[in-house]
């Protein structure tokens, strides 16, 4: 960027007790020069104090009315007020007694969201904007006698009004908004926006102190979304690979028959080993894909358990707020029903290994009952090894199902969802004593 110009010595032509105004002169680079009226004006400091509801644990922000005469209104405000000559260098000090007049209160946790100009065109004037945390009463009786009435208001509401227009004043549109997106846990739940984004990770070998209880649900909600996406995706891969082994698989015992010559000796063991193989694997991967739905369905009850605390915590402010929410933990299917997708895979699954072990039975009765192999099988010998191989399939699919009706059971779903309900529960008695 250029130099904008050199300006003159300043010239005060006004000083009354708040503010003083000065003009200067500047000269471009070009040789013009330009006039300005330059106020001069106190720093300033704005505090977002929150606290929490001890009824229904909401998250209250304080608002103040004042009366503004220049625009000719009373407005609702942030706790603010001026720095004094001595607090110049701490502006926490000034932000700490304005609190206390205005509002009544301490805060023992103070964060500095921003310091801006609200009209660096004209005036010197700088905001301190600070988050105030951990609130206690202040028993004295002083009060700001310019402020006619102080509100606590619900935080989803205050940043309601802000976007609707109700507040006007600049540093509240501002604070109320950093609070909002301010970093980690130190502030408390907005129902409008949550859970809060992560924030940066600390510096190497630095340690982060703000783990509060809204960013481990934040957390923990973000994980068990993350878990139930990753469940399917995992799924998806795992029946795609399946689906690759067999036909690997198909393909290496149609290469093993074309092949015959010297190795039609061995046909009938290799068949059988890879066979066999291919039917253990079909098993694991039948297990792995029902555990992979059962550990979706435990992040879905996770998510939910997180939702229905957040329902809890705001439903005093929100009119039938529960109605909103379409997928509750009571809308969570107690089974997994004929024809579902996965329902479908897993037998697929089940269908292919069982199939494979039968064969693999038959090929081993042929090795090991029959003289001569295959070429040389009677009728009664076919017969009994296709028995046989009926046997080991049958054994296997019943095998299957009763595991996926095991892992995958109403009446031990229903106790997990039983279970969650039973936690919010205890929770909102915990509340109501």
């Amino acid at each position: 960027m250029s130099d904008p110009g050199t300006p003159s010595q300043g010239q005060e032509v006004f000083h009354g007790d708040l503010i003083a105004v000065r003009v200067e002169t500047v000269t471009s680079p070009d040789g013009h020069a330009r006039r300005y009226e330059i106020v001069e004006h106190p720093d300033a400091v704005a505090i977002v104090a929150l606290r929490t509801d001890s009824a229904g644990g909401v998250p209250l922000v304080a608002l103040v009315r004042q009366p503004r005469p220049a625009v000719e209104r009373d407005t609702w405000e942030l706790p603010a007020g001026l720095v004094r000559a001595d607090e110049r260098a701490e502006p926490q000090r000034a932000a700490a007694r304005e609190l206390r007049e205005e509002t009544s209160y301490t805060a023992r946790t103070w964060r500095q969201l921003a310091r801006e100009y609200p009209s660096p065109g004209f005036s010197t004037e700088a905001i301190t904007i600070f988050l105030a945390t951990d609130l206690d009463m202040d028993e004295s009786p002083s009060r700001d006698p310019d402020i006619l009435a102080v509100e606590w208001l619900p935080f989803g509401q205050a940043l309601e009004r802000a976007r609707s227009g109700q507040i006007e004043d600049g540093k509240t549109l501002l604070g109320l908004t950093l609070a909002a997106n301010t970093v980690g846990g130190a502030m408390p739940a907005d129902p409008t926006n949550m859970p809060f984004p992560r924030h940066d990770p600390p510096a190497p070998g630095a340690r982060d102190g703000e783990l509060h209880l809204e960013t481990m649900l934040m957390e923990e909600f973000n994980y068990a979304g993350i878990s139930a996406y990753q469940a399917y995706e995992d799924r998806a891969r795992m029946f795609n690979l399946y689906l690759l082994l067999m036909g690997v698989l198909a393909s290496g015992l149609g290469a093993l028959y074309q092949l015959g010559g010297g190795l039609q000796a061995f046909t009938p063991p290799l068949t059988f080993g890879l066979l066999f193989i291919a039917g253990s694997l079909g098993i694991i991967f039948f297990v792995q894909l029902i555990r992979l739905r059962q550990a979706h369905r435990d992040s879905l009850i996770t998510m939910n358990l997180i939702k229905a605390h957040y329902i809890k915590m705001f439903a005093p402010q929100y009119e039938n707020l529960q109605n909103v929410f379409n997928w509750r933990l009571e809308t969570i299917p107690s089974d997994e029903r004929v024809g579902s997708i996965t329902f479908l895979i897993s037998f697929a699954v089940a269908f292919l290994d069982s199939l494979c072990l039968g064969a693999a039975v038959f090929f081993g009765y042929t090795i090991l009952f029959v003289s001569g192999g295959l070429q040389k099988i009677d009728s009664a010998s076919l017969t009994t090894g296709l028995l046989a191989a009926a046997i080991a399939l049958v054994l296997a699919a019943i095998v299957q199902i009763i595991i996926y009706r095991r892992i995958l059971s109403k009446r031990r779903n229903q106790e997990r969802l039983m279970r969650a309900e039973e936690r919010v529960a205890q929770v909102r008695r915990l509340d109501n004593a």
